[in-house]
C-alpha cells in the first residue's frame, strides 16, 4: 500500500487493516506516522485611523519647589496682604502729594524733606509704648481702628486743600497724626504673622508683605504724579482716603485671636518696656539686628526717598509726573526683590543677606547721586530699592523667629524705635541739600554708609554667619 498516493492517510489505513483481518493472516504493516503541518503564522493587521495628538515635548523639571507664594494657603494672610495692600497704597499716593505740594509751597529743600520723613517722628516717640499696646489689646481690633482713624482723618486733611486753605502747618500736623497710627499698625501688624503662618514660612510672609508694599508703589505714584499734573492735590487725596477704608474692610474678615496679650496698666507700663528692653539687650541676635537696622532709616531713606522731590524739580527738571516715574522705579526694584526673596526663602544665612544688602544700597546711593540723566537714574533706583526689600525683609524675620511669643508687640515696637531715626536724618538730608545740592548730599551718606558696614562687619563679626 503506497501511503503516499493522494487521499491515504489514517482513514485509507484504518479500512486496508479490516480487509486484511476479513481475508485471513497477513504480514505486520510498519507503522506510518503522519509528521504535522506546520501553519505560519500571518499577524492582524488592525486599520488604526490616524492620530490628532500633538507630540509635545516632555515638561521641564525642577529640582527645587518653588515657594513664592507659599505663604498665601494661609486664609487669614490673604486678608492680612489685602490690608497692607490697600493701606500702603493709599501711603505712596499720600507722598505723592505731601512732597510735591509741600515743595510748592515752601520752594525748599530743607522744609520738603522735613515733611516727607515727619511722619516716621512717633516712632521715636512712642514706638515702644505702639508694641506694648500691640501685646496687650486684640490685633485685629487695632489695626481696624488705625485704618479708620487715618480715614477719616486724610478726608479732613483733604477738604482744607479743597477749600484753598491749606498752609504749610495744617501739612504738618496731618503728617505727624498720621504717623501716630503707624505706631499702631507696623508692630501690630509683624507680631500678628508668626500666629499665622508657621515659623518657617516667616521670611516668606514678610517678602510678600514687602510686596504689597511694592506692587502698590508701582502705580499709586505715577497715578498720583499724573492727578496732580491734571486737577490738584484734593482728588489724590480722597482717594487716599479710600484706599484707607478698603484696608478696613480686608481686615473684618480676619479670624486671629492673640493666644497672650499682656495686662497693661499705667503703673506697669514703664517697667513693662524696660523689661523688653532688657529682653533685646540679652539676646546677642536681637542686638546685632537692631545695630544694623538703624543705618536705612538714618542714611539711605532721608537721601533718596526724601530728597527724590528735589531731584525732580532741580536736578532732572521733570515736574510732578516726573516724581511720580521715579518712586514707581522704586516700586519696580521692591517687588523684583520681593519676588526673589519669597522664592528663594529657604536660605538660612540671614545675617549675611543684611550685610550684602546694605552694601549694594550704599553703592546705588553714590552711583545715583553721579547720575546726570534721568533715564539712567531709573535702574539704578531699581537696585536700590531691591537691596532695601531685602533687608527690611530679612530683619524683620529674623526678629520674629527669634523673639519668645509675649514679647512679640514690644520687641516690634522697639524695632520701629530705628523708624524714628528717619526725621533726623531728613533733617540732616535737607541741611546739606541746602548747602551743597542735593546729589553730593546724597553722595556723602553713601560714603558714610560704606564705611558704617566696614566698621560693623568688624566690630560685629558674627552678622557675616548669622543663622536666626
Amino acid at each position: 500500500m503506497n501511503t503516499n498516493e493522494p487521499g491515504a492517510g489514517p482513514e485509507s489505513s484504518l479500512r486496508s487493516e479490516s480487509v486484511g483481518r476479513a481475508s485471513g493472516p497477513a504480514a505486520p504493516e510498519a507503522p506510518v506516522t503522519v509528521a504535522p503541518v506546520a501553519v505560519p503564522h500571518v499577524p492582524r493587521v488592525r486599520h488604526r485611523r490616524p492620530s490628532l495628538r500633538l507630540h509635545l515635548p516632555p515638561p521641564l523639571h525642577f529640582p527645587v519647589r518653588l515657594h513664592t507664594f507659599d505663604s498665601f494657603r494661609y486664609r487669614d494672610y490673604r486678608f492680612l496682604w489685602a490690608a497692607t495692600f490697600f493701606s500702603s497704597s493709599g501711603f505712596w499716593l499720600q507722598q505723592v502729594v505731601v512732597g510735591w505740594v509741600a515743595y510748592d509751597i515752601t520752594r525748599s529743600p530743607f522744609l520738603t524733606s522735613v515733611a516727607i520723613g515727619l511722619d516716621a517722628l512717633p516712632f521715636l516717640l512712642a514706638g515702644p509704648l505702639g508694641g506694648l499696646v500691640a501685646d496687650a489689646f486684640d490685633k485685629r481690633r487695632l489695626l481696624i481702628f488705625a485704618y479708620l482713624y487715618q480715614s477719616v482723618l486724610t478726608l479732613a486733611f483733604a477738604s482744607f486743600v479743597l477749600l484753598g486753605t491749606v498752609a504749610i502747618w495744617h501739612m504738618f500736623a496731618f503728617i505727624l497724626l498720621t504717623g501716630l497710627s503707624w505706631v499702631i499698625t507696623d508692630p501690630t501688624r509683624s507680631s500678628m504673622l508668626p500666629g499665622i503662618v508657621p515659623r518657617e514660612g516667616l521670611v516668606n510672609a514678610f517678602a510678600l508683605n514687602s510686596m504689597a508694599f511694592s506692587v502698590s508703589r508701582l502705580a499709586t505714584p505715577a497715578l498720583g504724579g499724573l492727578l496732580l499734573a491734571l486737577t490738584d492735590a484734593g482728588p489724590p487725596l480722597l482717594l487716599v482716603g479710600g484706599l484707607q477704608l478698603m484696608a478696613v474692610a480686608a481686615v473684618l474678615p480676619i479670624r486671629f485671636k492673640s493666644d497672650s496679650r499682656t495686662v497693661l496698666r499705667v503703673t506697669t507700663a514703664f517697667s513693662q518696656l524696660l523689661e523688653g528692653a532688657r529682653y533685646v539687650a540679652a539676646h546677642p541676635v536681637l542686638r546685632s539686628l537692631f545695630l544694623v537696622a538703624i543705618i536705612p532709616p538714618l542714611m539711605v531713606m532721608p537721601f533718596v526717598h526724601g530728597l527724590m522731590p528735589v531731584y525732580a524739580a532741580e536736578v532732572f527738571d521733570v515736574g510732578p509726573t516726573g516724581l511720580g516715574l521715579l518712586l514707581s522705579a522704586i516700586g519696580i526694584g521692591s517687588t523684583a526683590g520681593a519676588v526673589l526673596l519669597a522664592t528663594w526663602a529657604k536660605f538660612r544665612r540671614h545675617g549675611r543677606a543684611v550685610l550684602i544688602s546694605i552694601a549694594v544700597m550704599a553703592l546705588a546711593m553714590i552711583a545715583f547721586s553721579r547720575s546726570p540723566l534721568y533715564g539712567a537714574a531709573f535702574p539704578i533706583i531699581v537696585v536700590l530699592s531691591a537691596g532695601m526689600m531685602m533687608f527690611f525683609s530679612v530683619t524683620s524675620a529674623s526678629i520674629q523667629r527669634v523673639v519668645r511669643n509675649d514679647y512679640r508687640g514690644r520687641v516690634s515696637g522697639l524695632y520701629m524705635v530705628t523708624w524714628g531715626l528717619f526725621p533726623l536724618g531728613s533733617l540732616t538730608a535737607g541741611a546739606l541739600a541746602e548747602a551743597f545740592g542735593a546729589p553730593m548730599a546724597t553722595l556723602l551718606s553713601g560714603g558714610v554708609v560704606l564705611m558704617a558696614l566696614a566698621a560693623i562687619g568688624l566690630w560685629v563679626r558674627r552678622m557675616w554667619s548669622l543663622d536666626a
